[in-house]
This record gives structure tokens, sequence and C-alpha cells, in this order.
């Protein structure tokens, strides 16, 4: 904190993220078995997936989407009929 104080501003800050109301629900369930909070779990996850996340090919500019995504909205549309 001290750091932060002597050079200048923290990186740290308020972000909105907009999640599906079903993710919503899974991270306060999750969070709440690790009696810890929404944001501890996601600073975690992220933390844990980032390795594998920064090896997954870029998605160059006008490029279709990719499978994966499609499946994701088709699962939760079919879970879900109010993601449609």
């Amino acid at each position: 904190m001290e750091d932060a104080m002597r050079n200048g501003p923290s990186k740290r800050g308020k972000r909105t993220l907009y999640f599906r109301p079903t993710i919503i629900e899974e991270l306060a369930k999750e969070a709440n078995r690790h009696d810890r909070s929404v944001s501890w779990l996601l600073q975690r996850a992220w933390k844990l997936a980032r390795q594998e996340i920064k090896s997954v090919p870029a998605r160059r500019a006008g490029a279709p989407a990719p499978a994966d995504h499609a499946q994701t909205a088709e699962t939760d549309s079919a879970t879900n009929p109010q993601a449609a």
C-alpha cells in the first residue's frame, strides 16, 4: 500500500464485468463455499488459468467467432431460455 502512495495511484480499481445470471449464481455459490468474496474467486481463477489462456491463439480482426464460443452460446440457450 505504501508503494502505491509513493508511486502515484494504485493500478487496482473498481471494474464492471458483465456475466450471465447463471454464471453469477455459480460464482456466488462457489465463493460462499470457500468463505471468500466473488472478487477473490475471480482473481484466483485468473491466476490459475492465465497460462492456459495465453496459449490460445489470438483472433484476427474480421475472423469468424471460434467454435467453442458458439457452443457456449448454444449450451447457455439450451439450459437457460433467457440467454438466447
